[in-house]
């Protein structure tokens, strides 16, 4: 890997000397995710959202939790914004 040069310790290098300080100690094991999506892509429906890794499961999962805490406080307020029905 390129050495950053001084000009750009502050900001670019502490990226760099991050990926350097995780370099083969991810959670997630390349091989088996090309694997997966060479099986996945030869379906007949594959899916519109492949995530991969425990990670990107747990992140997901609260991303659709806090969106759905979110529409159900706000949906009064949500719907309030149609034309009137009859039954209004």
């Amino acid at each position: 890997m390129a050495e950053v040069s001084e000009d750009y310790l502050q900001t670019v290098g502490q990226m760099h000397q991050f990926r350097l300080a995780t370099e083969g100690k991810q959670p997630g094991d390349p091989a088996r995710a090309a694997k997966i999506i060479m099986d996945i892509v030869n379906l007949e429906e594959p899916p519109l959202r492949l995530l991969l890794g425990a990670g990107a499961v747990e992140a997901a999962e609260k991303s659709s939790r806090s969106r759905a805490e979110e529409v159900d406080t706000w949906a009064e307020v949500s719907r309030s914004a149609d034309f009137p029905t009859e039954t209004d």
